[in-house]
């Protein structure tokens, strides 16, 4: 149980990095900047992008995580001295400590998730951030009473099942 947790924060982490590391390859790469001026979305003002960063600054991995983390500072205060993305955009990098614990990470995304910007992970990777109600991850994917409606045979008859197609 303790493996797949830290699975999962390990995974957290590495998107929330990668992110972080993709957007700034797309800035040091100076894509030609338009005309058009982006809209104003959760995470961008029209004048400066906030960007997250849940990294573990104490506990057991903190030994990545510190410099991991310090990593993105140092880029983004170097890109900002710089007048920032494209020239114009200030980056404000919000940093949580993970304490390498899968709660207080996801407790840490809960409390940001709204407040930086998830668009242009999309833009650049295809795929959106997730952003899941809590209810999904404390209380399942059903219904209360919904996995019963779905599978009402019991659960012997299910292990019965499993068993002879696997045992």
């Amino acid at each position: 149980m303790r493996g797949k947790k830290l699975g999962r924060l390990f995974g957290a982490s590495l998107a929330v990095a990668l992110a972080v590391g993709v957007t700034g390859q797309a800035a040091i790469a100076g894509a030609a900047p338009t005309q058009k001026t982006p809209p104003d979305v959760p995470g961008f003002n029209g004048s400066t992008i906030k960007l997250g960063a849940i990294t573990p600054q104490s506990g057991l991995a903190s030994v990545v995580g510190k410099p991991l983390t310090e990593g993105n500072r140092v880029y983004w205060d170097a890109k900002n001295a710089k007048g920032g993305v494209a020239g114009k955009y200030k980056v404000n990098l919000t940093i949580e400590d993970s304490q390498y614990q899968v709660e207080t990470a996801l407790q840490n995304y809960d409390a940001i998730k709204g407040d930086v910007v998830a668009h242009g992970v999309k833009a650049v990777t295809g795929f959106a951030m997730p952003a899941f109600p809590k209810r999904r991850f404390q209380h399942g994917a059903l219904a209360p009473g919904e996995i019963a409606r779905r599978l009402s045979l019991g659960e012997a008859a299910y292990r019965a099942h499993f068993l002879s197609l696997y045992a």
